[in-house]
């Protein structure tokens, strides 16, 4: 038994070595190293920050610093009895000691016989069991506390890290944060996010910043697998109040990554959405985690900035709907109308009330954007040099901008007053409709249902995405990642009415700009997604928006043809070049932003081609389903079909047309009318040149629009000849000229048009009766102009012309056959060769017949009788005053001192039919006296005053600048006398103007009309007035306080005779840009003036150096360089009535000063130019004297030297007082 106990106590032993010894392997574990920080994730230098529009997922942000880099070990413990279950090891060790006491001495076998057992042998028994208690807890407590087992699971690592995730915004905000998002462990994190909600965390809301807590140690499987993250995320939105982060701050001050001269320098970013980690557990990986944030930025400013504008847009929306369903209205059954007829009166109040108020809003919401545009300058002038005098302008800037501002606001609550009555009125007539038609009547209506229901547009955020406008203008005006566009560049209106669209379309897009790309191709793609386009306006040199949308009607669109296109390219794809399914990816905003894919299919381009085929379309900026299956079913409507292509050469008449307009097309050769074309280029050639180039691609929604005819097939056709609607006629209110009467007589005259008219008829209205007036198988002739033709005042070589119909060309060609014959007869001063083109009546000599097949006039003089050239375009008709019909037989149409309400119509007959009159049809015509009115003045030219050096011309380019006076000559006229036909430059032959007459020059600027009046009779010489002057004085003078420093300008100029009272049938219609006169200097006396602006004038330009009060000034002499007298006053500068020179000094000034005009050169005794010591001519100044009236306005720039700022004075009582020019 011994020896048994002994074995046991050996075997113990043994097993404490070996645990011993796995101790020893275990724990030499804990000396591994850790990892060192990885930092293959961090940023390059040069990396984009994103710009993020609409709602993005940024993926493994930017990181601009990290550090604070820590670990701790990772260590678990194991025993081999880490539990003694004691209790139950004494309860056995019990029921074993019984056991053994209670056995018999005696234990009798099955075979009867017994076994005696020792007492002794029970003894040894129960200590045998002790012992082995005593061993099992001897081995358990060594193991327990000998064997202890310590094992080492890796680190847990620390970091911090800021991020910089994007481009600020005014209204940016956060909704979720995902970690590790491609850990296949981390489901709940992959799906749901660990951090955030449905919930928009908003800028505004959290101008400081907020914390998003993370506390989940198992996020990236636990200790066995990744470890987990357990920190504070720091989110500051880019604004100036969140101050320095306070991580940042201790990093900054004391991290050894930190360059010494940027110790304790610590950015903010109010320009950037940023993230701050501060120190954080990142689990059992030394890098930091994989980390996406879901942005949403919803930009607004062009709401914001032109909400006013865009308040008109929907005012016009709403009268354009009024005004459709009350003509709906007007075309039901007269019961339907008679019933309506209380409702639709009220309609028609509020609409009328309405409309005035719209119209009183929009011009004060004009004079609101230039108050704004005034007090942003200010502010900006203010804030770069903080003076007195800036403080004072900006103060006045402010004041006048409330004041327009609360104007605007008070007419445009006027203007929702009568929105609401007129949207009451309409309710109540929806309401009270016939319930039999009343579907039908609500259908119509709807949009105007929907404007009334939803008011005005939003624009910014549109769903979840961004309304495409904004995302445009956003990109266009950004000053920190866009192009800074000043809004005068872009077409704001456009911009607005495509937002205006996409928004009822729930259009959206989300844009993600993470890396260097050029703005003009976001913008493009942009459009790609929504259809639209843009283009540089060559009208207006703005950028232009545009969307390719059925929005047209085919009978308001250009119209090209062999008749105004001088080539035409065809070509259509073959059906194999189509795609019969389109594929587009897009970002699904449901599925954490991922790129996922929609396919669409034809199945009728299958089953023609009997192949499939596909084809991609990018769709990157669409975050739903919806939107990015529009796309692809558009692309699939353009590409499964084979569309056809032109090219077209043509005339001017194309000068308006732009990219992305719709154009009809007729073009028999090819079988083609009334095919819709898209324009997608556009070369506008020179204005020599005369011709357009367009290409252009079948319209998809003009498919149904479209008619083909195959010349080559014969067609049956109908006999009857049915007559066709005569175009292109012209009823004249006749010059006195041609009758020599002063009674009023109106002429028709009517083209042919189509070859089977035989007859016209001429259908007046006469007696309260619509007759049948007049009947004649007599055509006149008509052509339209191949290129149009410029404003020409001498005699013009030709034009090009062609003709619109059969008839006309035998006209034609029958008029040069007597002209041929009959050379001294039909002349271009014989009254016989005369024809009207936009009212203005011109005479020719001849008309040659060009290789082309179209006619020139040649020797044409232009402006004949009462009228005055003008500029004509591709599309102008040329009628031929051969032959007309006068429309009251041989009487007058009214006599002398009347005026007629003429309604006329002419209507066509075949030999099998008559066409019916349609009152429908009717042409209106008002006559207005022309033959008693006064002839206005012939080839009139203009200039600004600068004296003997005064430059006159017909026109001046559109950028030119008047100041002071202007001044205008011109020959005279008078119809009355029997002069024949004269050239506008004919100023010889002698004219007499009637003493009644008056030259009238008529002004319309800044929202103030006036009228100047001047004898055109000059009574002491008993000759003609052949100049007139424009006075600045004059115009200061009507212009009060809406006078600017730039004036646009529109000048009318025209004859008056006092007598009747009538103006002339023509006039002059002029714009130009008047600009205040600018004061450069100040001297003493009048002798010094010759000297100082000798001082100042150069080849070309006056230069004003530089002074102690203003920087350099160059100046046109075109914009009235002025030099005044004056006297130095040592009074208070404070005096308003002083002047400050270019020495600083204060003047009172008298009244007149010298107008400088020009230079030229001094030449010495011998006529030769006097040259400088480099050998450049010497120049002197041409000036002359001017008397200034009272009301003069003059401006300064000798006020301060930085933020220079012009200071106007105005002449009143004798004094010169500070003037406030209109901003």
């Amino acid at each position: 038994m011994w020896l048994y106990v002994a074995g046991q106590i050996v075997s113990t032993l043994l097993l404490m070595w070996v645990n011993r010894r796995m101790r020893s392997k275990f724990n030499d574990s804990i000396d591994q190293q850790p990892s060192k920080y990885s930092d293959s994730n961090v940023n390059s230098i040069g990396s984009s920050i994103p710009a993020v529009l609409g709602r993005v997922m940024i993926k493994n942000p930017l990181i601009s610093y990290y550090g604070d880099f820590d670990y701790r070990a990772y260590t678990e413990e194991y025993g081999a009895h880490a539990n003694l279950d004691i209790g139950t090891m004494l309860i056995l060790l019990l029921i074993n000691i019984i056991a053994i006491i209670t056995t018999p001495d005696t234990v009798v076998t099955n075979t009867g016989t017994g076994q005696t057992v020792d007492s002794g042998d029970k003894r040894a028994l129960i200590v045998n069991a002790v012992v082995q208690f005593l061993i099992w807890l001897l081995t358990s407590l060594l193991f327990k506390h000998e064997l202890k087992t310590t094992i080492q699971k890796g680190f847990m690592y620390y970091l911090g890290w800021q991020n910089i995730l994007c481009w600020t915004g005014n209204n940016i905000g956060i909704k979720r944060l995902w970690m590790n998002v491609y850990d296949t462990n981390v489901e709940e994190s992959t799906q749901q996010g660990v951090w955030g909600s449905d919930n928009i965390s908003w800028k505004k809301d959290n101008p400081t910043g907020l914390v998003a807590h993370i506390e989940d140690d198992q996020m990236f499987g636990g200790p066995d697998e990744g470890g987990g993250f357990i920190g504070d995320i720091h989110l500051y939105f880019g604004t100036t109040a969140q101050g320095h982060d306070s991580w940042m701050v201790d990093q900054m001050s004391k991290s050894e990554m930190i360059p010494q001269e940027l110790k304790g320098l610590t950015p903010v970013y109010p320009m950037f959405f940023t993230s701050v980690v501060h120190k954080s557990y990142i689990g059992k990986q030394a890098t930091i985690p994989e980390m996406w944030f879901e942005i949403v930025n919803y930009p607004d400013g062009l709401r914001e900035l032109f909400t006013y504008d865009l308040q008109g847009i929907y005012d016009n929306h709403i009268l354009d709907y009024v005004a459709e369903m009350l003509d709906f209205i007007s075309k039901q059954t007269q019961t339907v109308q008679d019933y309506l007829q209380p409702y639709t009166d009220k309609v028609i109040e509020n609409y009328d009330k309405y409309k005035q108020n719209a119209k009183v809003s929009n011009l004060k919401r004009e004079d609101y954007d230039i108050a704004r545009d005034v007090l942003e300058e200010a502010k900006l002038n203010y804030e770069a040099s903080p003076t007195d005098k800036n403080k004072e302008l900006y103060d006045k800037a402010q004041q006048d901008y409330d004041d327009a501002k609360l104007a605007y606001e008070t007419a445009q609550q006027d203007t929702d007053s009568a929105f609401g009555d007129l949207k009451t009125s309409i309710t109540t007539l929806v309401d009270n409709y016939p319930a039999t038609e009343k579907d039908e009547f609500v259908n119509r209506i709807k949009p105007l249902q929907n404007l009334l229901d939803n008011g005005l547009w939003h624009l910014g955020r549109l769903g979840d995405d961004l309304n495409p406008a904004e995302a445009i203008f956003e990109i266009l005006t950004n000053d920190y990642w866009g192009c800074s566009y000043t809004i005068f560049r872009i077409d704001i209106v456009s911009l607005l009415n495509i937002g205006v669209v996409l928004e009822e379309e729930k259009m959206g897009v989300s844009c993600l700009i993470n890396k260097t790309a050029k703005a003009g191709q976001v913008i493009s793609k942009i459009l790609n997604h929504v259809n639209g386009v843009c283009y540089d306006d060559p009208s207006t040199g703005k950028l232009t928006f545009k969307l390719i949308r059925n929005d047209y009607t085919i009978d308001n669109i250009p119209k090209f043809s062999p008749h105004n296109c001088a080539s035409l390219e065809f070509t259509r794809l073959d059906w194999s070049e189509t795609t019969s399914s389109v594929t587009t990816s897009f970002t699904y905003a449901n599925d954490k932003f991922n790129t996922s894919t929609l396919m669409v299919s034809d199945i009728a381009n299958i089953r023609i081609t009997k192949n499939y085929t596909e084809s991609q379309v990018d769709g990157e900026y669409f975050t739903t389903e919806e939107n990015a299956r529009i796309l692809a079913q558009r692309q699939l409507l353009s590409s499964a079909y084979p569309l056809s292509a032109v090219n077209i050469e043509c005339n001017r008449i194309a000068y308006n047309v732009t990219v992305g307009d719709p154009i009809l097309i007729n073009w028999l050769p090819y079988g083609i009318e009334k095919q819709v074309f898209r324009v997608t280029g556009i070369d506008y050639g020179a204005l020599d040149k005369g011709t357009i180039k367009i290409t252009a691609i079948e319209d998809i929604f003009g498919f149904d629009k479209v008619k083909y005819e195959f010349s080559d097939v014969p067609q049956w056709s109908d006999p009857s000849h049915p007559p066709e609607d005569i175009i292109n006629e012209l009823f004249l209110e006749m010059p006195y000229e041609f009758l020599r009467s002063l009674d009023t007589y109106v002429y028709a005259f009517v083209p042919q048009t189509k070859s089977q008219n035989i007859y016209w008829h001429l259908w007046r209205y006469v007696t309260s009766k619509y007759r049948d007036v007049a009947q004649s198988s007599e055509f006149s002739t008509v052509l339209r102009m191949t290129y149009g033709c410029d404003e020409i005042f001498g005699l013009d070589s030709g034009f090009e012309c062609q003709v619109v119909d059969e008839y006309s060309r035998a006209a034609i060609d029958r008029k040069r056959q007597k002209i041929a014959d009959n050379p001294n007869t039909y002349t271009n001063v014989s009254g016989l060769n005369l024809i009207n083109v936009d009212d203005e009546i011109m005479s020719y000599s001849s008309i040659e017949l060009l290789g082309n097949g179209h006619y020139k006039f040649t020797d044409v003089i232009r402006g004949v009788f009462d009228t005055l050239p003008k500029s004509h375009t591709g599309e102008s008709r040329v009628h031929l005053l051969d032959f007309g019909m006068n429309i009251s037989g041989t009487d007058p149409c009214v006599l002398q001192g009347n005026v007629s309400e003429e309604q006329l119509e002419v209507t066509s007959q075949t030999l099998s039919d008559t066409q019916e009159f349609d009152i429908n049809k009717l042409t209106h015509l008002t006559t207005t006296r022309r033959a008693e009115q006064p002839t206005v003045m012939a080839n009139m030219q203009f200039g600004a005053d600068r004296g003997t050096l005064t430059d006159y011309k017909y026109n001046w380019p559109a950028s030119t600048q008047f100041s002071h006076n202007i001044l205008f000559k011109f020959n005279g006229r008078n119809k009355f006398q029997n002069y024949g036909i004269l050239l506008q430059t004919d100023d010889t032959t002698p004219i007499q103007v009637s003493s009644t007459v008056k030259n009238v020059i008529t002004i319309s600027s800044n929202e103030v009309d006036m009228e100047f009046t001047s004898d055109a009779y000059d009574s002491a010489s008993g000759t003609n007035s052949v100049t007139d002057t424009l006075k600045w004085v004059d115009f200061c003078r009507e212009m009060g306080l809406r006078l600017m420093e730039t004036n646009y300008v529109r000048i009318k100029v025209r004859t008056l005779d006092t007598v009747t009272g009538l103006y002339s049938h023509a006039e002059y219609d002029k714009t130009l840009y008047y600009v205040v006169p600018r004061l450069v200097g100040i001297v003493t006396s009048n002798a010094d003036a010759q000297a100082y602006a000798d001082s100042l004038v150069q080849q070309t330009i006056i230069f004003v150096p530089e002074t102690g009060i203003s920087p350099s000034l160059t100046l046109s002499y075109e914009d009235c360089a002025l030099i005044f007298v004056g006297d130095v006053s040592s009074a208070n500068p404070n005096d308003t009535s002083l002047v400050q020179g270019q020495d600083s000094q204060w003047y009172h000034l008298k009244t007149y000063a010298y107008r400088i005009d020009g230079s030229e050169q001094v030449l010495d005794a011998n006529g030769n130019p006097e040259l400088d010591s480099s050998g450049n001519p010497v120049l002197q100044a041409v000036i002359h004297k001017l008397a200034i009236e009272e009301e003069f306005v003059f401006r300064t720039n000798f006020t301060q030297h930085d933020s220079n700022y012009s200071k106007a004075y105005k002449l009143r009582s004798g004094a010169f007082i500070p003037w406030k020019l209109y901003s």
